[in-house]
């Protein structure tokens, strides 16, 4: 899958949206999962792919949003901000995700308070 198809995404439902940071979970029309989260630095959104697999560790709370974020299956990460749309080789940048050393839980949390 491309990234550059995320218009042939359909939202499945948000996971988060707590402390300024949205998490997304579409569906690309070919059965993968794409995520949308909120970035760090620069202020932007970043789309990228992930597992059943790996959200299902998000979501049990044994690893992080950045480390989800990390272990994308994604060769290419887009990249949204005020300025357009840029598509960036995983690799070769590092991207830190807003509250990206969380855990779920501590979303859940965070949004009943």
């Amino acid at each position: 899958m491309s990234m550059l198809e995320t218009k042939t995404l359909t939202q499945m439902r948000t996971l988060i949206d707590a402390a300024g940071v949205k998490l997304e979970l579409s569906e690309h029309e070919s059965g993968n999962y794409l995520l949308r989260s909120t970035l760090k630095q620069p202020q932007a959104v970043a789309f990228y792919q992930t597992t059943d697999a790996l959200l299902g560790r998000f979501v049990a709370g044994v690893i992080t949003l950045q480390q989800l974020f990390d272990a994308t299956p994604s060769l290419f990460i887009e990249v949204v901000d005020h300025t357009g749309t840029r598509l960036l080789l995983k690799h070769d940048v590092d991207l830190l995700l807003r509250f990206g050393n969380k855990t779920f839980d501590w979303f859940c949390t965070y949004n009943t308070l």
